[in-house]
């Protein structure tokens, strides 16, 4: 697999799956970086949220939003290997603005098994 990074611009914390789940139910904070040094911005939420927050709307609309079952780390990097797989990056728009990198970003690279931490 060539490089691709997930990246988490508000980093990870020992109980994120848990504030995920119980507490929010989405995750904007999300990046994908691919070969070519390109970043796509990704929205996650999870069912139960999307159906509070459309509670009396008749539409949601978020940029790039991927909707799951249940959200939380491990979901998210199989999502995002599986849209990877699929070439779902070649075909969305990358951001045009520069990104600045942070030390506050909790980066995980995708092509390791492992899903190492960088």
């Amino acid at each position: 697999m060539k490089k691709l990074k997930l990246i988490f611009t508000a980093g990870l914390f020992d109980d994120d799956d848990h504030l995920m789940k119980n507490v929010k139910g989405w995750r904007g904070d999300i990046l994908v970086e691919n070969y070519d040094n390109n970043f796509y911005e990704l929205f996650f939420i999870d069912i139960e949220r999307l159906n509070a927050d459309i509670d009396g709307m008749s539409y949601f609309f978020e940029a790039n939003c991927i909707i799951v079952n249940v959200l939380s780390v491990d979901n998210i990097i199989k999502v995002v290997q599986d849209l990877n797989e699929k070439n779902f990056f070649k075909k969305l728009k990358p951001v045009e603005e520069d990104i600045e990198r942070s030390s506050e970003w909790t980066v995980i690279d995708l092509r390791d098994q492992g899903n190492k931490l960088v």
